[in-house]
């Protein structure tokens, strides 16, 4: 037992030195939520402001309000519809013409992940 706890000791320190030593990074999945929805939302925090106060419409009831604000941030989410501008974070891309339908949201632009950026249309 102890032969192969030092086998895969060394195997992880040369796959460390490989990394350091020529800036190469091994593949990883990547598993942590926190990672995916940034990434997620990645280039829809490029359309935000810097700070201040946007709307927030899903159909998820919440379940993941607060994993986007987090990953929005230094940008305040609400869920109320005062701001200019909402981010839509549905669960699956086809929801979201469906969940838009009749509302008065105009799309600025449309992610394909279920994320978009939204304003209010007026009349």
């Amino acid at each position: 037992m102890a032969l192969v706890i030092l086998i895969l000791f060394i195997f992880y320190s040369q796959r460390i030195l490989i990394e350091h030593t020529f800036h190469f990074v091994f593949p990883r999945i990547e598993k942590d939520g926190v990672i995916v929805y940034e990434k997620r939302f990645s280039e829809l925090k490029k359309l935000l402001p810097s700070h201040g106060i946007v709307g927030y419409v899903s159909d998820t009831n919440g379940e993941f309000f607060y994993m986007a604000q987090y990953v929005l941030s230094p940008v305040i989410l609400t869920n109320n519809f005062g701001p200019r501008l909402i981010v839509a974070n549905f669960s699956r891309a086809s929801a979201m013409p469906n969940l838009l339908y009749g509302k008065p949201f105009k799309i600025i632009k449309n992610l394909n992940n279920g994320v978009a950026l939204l304003s209010i249309e007026t009349p």
